[in-house]
């Protein structure tokens, strides 16, 4: 008959290896004095001793209880710390990110800290395209929104979702103006690339409005279907003053056909392997008309 052992740990009798009847009891068990006692003896005859117990732990130990002052913002951290956040180690390190460095200036002015410290901790280390001062950073980065702000909006190439492409000279962004192009084509129309914005208000802004092309001096804009916001331009567009005619999806299906019956379906083939230089580049628009009695939101 096999000797049944008690568990030290839930009383209860077993006949396992070792004194626990399982693993849950073993790796639960509670260090006392004595057992601790008994390994600190055995390890001090393998040669071995507790962190906790070494003259080396003890004075890294003291040296984090030490405090220091942040070198960037002052606050108190622990000594073996220079900075006090991330943000302090970005302003003192420099960042090659602009938009990582903005925050970082932002974060520590909200510290109250003074100019002064905020400009001295922002060195560039001589990074291609920034001033080595702070105030010359910020004069270039005014000069490159001012620039934005001048050359932003209007007709920007390439900027729709459809096969687009070079026809003789004239772009088309989209399949449709392809076929357009070809259906003024065929029946000898004059087209050309519209470069003439109208003004219209959404959502209490001022906006451009540039139509397609100018087909026979008549203003042309091609849209397969009118969002709330095409129909704001279409229905404030001077149309006392010119003539424009907007083509939906209704009335390209039978230039489409048409275009399709000369040319067959795949006529996008017709677009030129290779990009033209475009004549308008560089062409400033020409704003022809303004909403009257507006004067825009402050």
């Amino acid at each position: 008959m096999v000797e049944q052992k008690q568990c030290p740990k839930c009383s209860l009798y077993h006949n396992k290896p070792g004194r626990f009847c399982s693993r849950t009891c073993a790796n639960s068990r509670i260090w006392t004095d004595e057992i601790n006692a008994k390994r600190r003896i055995n390890n001090q005859k393998s040669g071995l001793t507790f962190w906790c117990t070494s003259p080396r732990a003890e004075q890294l130990r003291m040296l984090r209880r030490r405090t220091t002052s942040c070198i960037v913002c002052g606050i108190e951290i622990s000594r073996s710390r220079k900075t006090c956040s991330h943000d302090c180690l970005t302003a003192l390190r420099g960042s090659k990110s602009i938009h990582k460095k903005t925050k970082s200036i932002q974060r520590l002015k909200s510290k109250n800290l003074p100019d002064e410290i905020v400009r001295t901790k922002l060195p560039t280390h001589g990074t291609p395209g920034k001033s080595s001062t702070y105030e010359g950073e910020l004069a270039r980065r005014r000069k490159i929104s001012d620039k934005a702000k001048q050359k932003n909006g209007g007709y920007r190439r390439g900027s729709g979702r459809g096969i687009k492409g070079w026809y003789k000279g004239m772009f088309c962004d989209s399949s449709w103006e392809l076929a357009f192009v070809l259906w003024c084509e065929i029946h000898k129309k004059e087209i050309e690339r519209n470069q003439n914005t109208f003004t219209y208000i959404w959502n209490d802004k001022i906006r451009k409005y540039l139509p397609d092309f100018i087909v026979d001096n008549q203003f042309v804009e091609i849209k397969g279907w009118l969002s709330p916001q095409n129909q704001a331009k279409i229905s404030q567009f001077p149309h006392d003053k010119y003539q424009l005619n907007v083509y939906t999806e209704a009335h390209m299906k039978p230039i489409i056909s048409e275009v399709t019956q000369r040319y067959g379906k795949d006529f996008v083939r017709l677009y030129n392997t290779e990009s033209e230089p475009d004549e308008r580049a560089g062409t400033v628009l020409k704003t022809v008309g303004t909403p009257e009695g507006f004067a825009g939101r402050d």
